[in-house]
């Protein structure tokens, strides 16, 4: 039995759910979303305790494999319709700056000798502040994609600790040559 996938999941007054055809509808204040409803779950609305669970069929452990992260997605996607994710990414380094140009294009200036131009993504926000860059979406998975591929263009490196991360993120930093 899991443990996640038994707990009830608060609803929103403006929050509207639904399964139909093996999907999960979510619709709310900032957009719409949807995931699939495997086999052998199924998405219970209690209007009059305004909670949602997702409940097994029946209790072989074939069905029930899937129960924590289906409630898990479930309840990402209500938190993300009513009052979406935020991620803070930090640019460090001498002379590495972003740009956000016309608010469809993210250029990204990280030592290279030019400027890295990323299309933003129709369900993002983005938002510059100095060196740090505000990602926001109603979709946690999106978000952690965008934020992810971000850091693949420069990792930090550990030695003066330049390059792309998540504010306030540890970097190990390691001791240079010595004489």
């Amino acid at each position: 039995m899991s443990r996640v996938g038994k707990k009830a999941i608060p609803l929103p007054d403006s929050v509207k759910i639904k399964a139909e055809n093996g999907k999960i509808y979510a619709e709310g204040q900032f957009g719409k979303l949807s995931c699939d409803l495997p086999n052998g779950l199924s998405l219970v609305v209690q209007s009059e305790t305004k909670t949602v669970s997702v409940l097994p069929n029946d209790s072989k452990n074939s069905n029930t494999a899937d129960w924590g992260r289906v409630r898990a997605l479930v309840a990402n996607m209500i938190h993300g319709i009513t009052n979406k994710f935020s991620q803070v990414m930090q640019i460090e380094g001498v002379g590495y700056k972003v740009a956000i140009i016309g608010g469809k294009m993210l250029h990204l200036y990280l030592g290279h000798s030019h400027a890295i131009r990323v299309i933003i993504p129709a369900d993002i926000e983005l938002k510059a502040e100095g060196n740090n860059l505000t990602v926001t979406s109603i979709c946690k998975e999106k978000l952690g994609s965008f934020c992810s591929f971000l850091i693949k263009l420069r990792p930090v490196e550990p030695y003066k600790g330049k390059g792309v991360k998540y504010l306030g993120q540890y970097v190990l930093r390691k001791v240079g040559k010595k004489k």
